[in-house]
């Protein structure tokens, strides 16, 4: 079996010390959370684009697809009427208030 070989790079200490407090908080060296970390991160790469989409995201993209599509906004020319319909009903709110 071949030894393990050494590899070493700069970290902020800020991240030295969350991933020391993470491996504290598993109960493992440092060195063996960096080794699961990079195997886990090159795993998921080599399985593809397909595979990121993670089970949270595919249950609700499960839920929400029989309504994809179907909500009818009513009047197409919502948005582009948007400014004077807000203009118009802030006018008619001032009128009301200024006849109170």
């Amino acid at each position: 079996m071949k030894q393990s070989e050494v590899f070493s790079w700069r970290l902020s200490p800020k991240l030295r010390h969350s991933l020391e407090q993470e491996a504290s908080a598993r109960g493992t060296t440092l060195s063996d959370l960096l080794r699961h970390i990079a195997e886990a991160w090159l795993s998921s790469r080599d399985q593809g684009e397909g595979a990121k989409i993670s089970e949270v995201q595919q249950r609700l993209y499960e839920a929400a697809a029989p309504f994809l599509g179907s909500l009818d906004g009513g009047d197409p020319h919502r948005a582009e009427e948007a400014s004077e319909r807000l203009r118009a009903k802030l006018l008619a709110r001032r009128k009301i208030q200024d006849a109170a």
